[in-house]
């Protein structure tokens, strides 16, 4: 029972993992400033820029700037974050297979997709706060509560939670298999010390005595 409760758990924090993640990559709020001089606030997404003032927003896609390197940049962001938020979702996926049929099996396969998960989403992450908090320092921007890259660190965080829940897991797993009565061990006579070979089996065959 405690290992289908920790079972549900792990898969409740894998799922809030996947969900924070998603809500980030849709929600222009990696880095959020405003500009003192024009009152324009920009809004970066992962995919575009939003231009916001009293005439209200416009959008403008990262493909369409004329900085090769910046485009680059982006494009090669959006691959990360789109694989990390896959691998999370096949590890939500497979967790929800473990939960009627738990094997050791699963959980390692899971540990090792979501390692590669988090290592993909920390990188978008450093990528994308490191510039912000730089531009912060500008005197004529304010910078502004970047709201995606919050929900994508909290995210980060759950799904290290999860991935040591587990590890946990597994280990308990493989602990109950290599304590089970039906592991190839050896049964003594009466708990008396053994004899020679003078030992039964665990298939109930009796060895030779010397």
């Amino acid at each position: 029972m405690a290992s289908i409760s920790m079972a549900t758990v792990v898969l409740l924090l894998f799922c809030l993992t996947f969900a924070l993640w998603f809500i980030a990559l849709v929600t222009p709020g990696w880095a959020v400033f405003k500009s003192d001089s024009t009152e324009n606030e920009y809004q970066m997404s992962i995919f575009y820029l939003r231009v916001c003032n009293d005439g209200g927003c416009e959008v403008y896609p990262y493909k369409l700037t004329v900085n090769i390197f910046f485009n680059a940049f982006m494009f090669e962001t959006q691959v990360e974050t789109f694989l990390a938020i896959v691998a999370s979702g096949i590890c939500c996926i497979v967790l929800m297979c473990n939960l009627k049929n738990p094997t050791s099996t699963k959980a390692i396969i899971v540990a090792f997709i979501f390692l590669f998960a988090e290592i993909m989403e920390c990188i978008v992450a450093i990528k994308l706060i490191a510039p912000s908090i730089l531009f912060a320092g500008l005197s004529n921007m304010s910078f502004k509560t970047p709201h995606s890259a919050i929900l994508a660190a909290v995210g980060i965080l759950t799904g290290v939670s999860g991935w040591v829940m587990n590890f946990v897991q597994y280990n308990s797993m493989r602990n109950q298999v290599t304590q089970s009565p039906t592991y190839d061990q050896t049964i003594l006579l009466n708990n008396e010390p053994t004899r020679g070979n003078d030992a039964i089996s665990v298939n109930g065959s009796k060895s030779d005595q010397v």
